[in-house]
C-alpha cells in the first residue's frame, strides 16, 4: 500500500466474518475477536457477510452493528452464497490489513497479531493460519 492510500486509511485492521445461519456462534466471536483486536490494533472493524440467514443471524448481526460502532452488517436478503458474500464485504472494507476468519475461530486468535503485522509491517501480500501444516498443535474444545 503506498503512502497516500495509508493516509486515507483510519481503519487499521479489518476483519471479515461470513455468516449464514450463525445465530449461535456470532456475538461470542466478535466479543473474541474485539478482545484480541484491542490488544495491539490502532483501529479496526468487523465486518459480518451475512448471507440471507434463516436463523435470526441477521437479526443478531443487526444489533451487533447497532451496540458497537466498529461492527458493520452486511446483510444478504437471500443466499448467494460464501463467495459472494465475502466479495461484498471485501469492496466495503477500509482496513490497512484485510482479515478474513469463520466464525468457529479455528486458528487460534493468539496468533491473529503475527499473521496482521506480517502484512502490515513486514512486507507480505497475504499470511494464513492452518491447522494442516505439520506443526501446527490442534487442541479442540469439547464444547464445539
Amino acid at each position: 500500500m503506498n503512502a497516500e492510500t495509508r493516509l486515507k486509511s483510519s481503519v487499521e485492521v479489518s476483519v471479515v466474518f461470513p455468516a449464514y445461519n450463525e445465530a449461535d456462534a456470532l456475538e461470542t466471536a466478535v466479543e473474541k475477536v474485539t478482545k484480541a483486536l484491542d490488544e495491539f490494533a490502532r483501529s479496526y472493524e468487523i465486518i459480518i457477510a451475512e448471507d440471507g440467514s434463516t436463523d435470526g443471524t441477521d437479526k443478531l448481526a443487526a444489533a451487533l452493528a447497532e451496540k458497537y460502532p466498529f461492527v458493520k452488517h452486511i446483510h444478504g436478503e437471500k443466499r448467494l452464497g460464501r463467495g459472494t458474500a465475502l466479495k461484498n464485504a471485501f469492496k466495503q472494507s477500509n482496513g490497512e490489513v484485510l482479515v478474513y476468519m469463520d466464525l468457529d475461530l479455528a486458528t487460534d486468535l493468539k496468533h491473529l497479531k503475527s499473521l496482521v503485522c506480517a502484512v502490515e509491517f513486514e512486507g507480505y501480500d497475504f499470511a494464513t493460519g492452518s491447522r494442516m501444516l505439520p506443526q501446527s498443535d490442534v487442541e479442540r474444545s469439547s464444547t464445539r
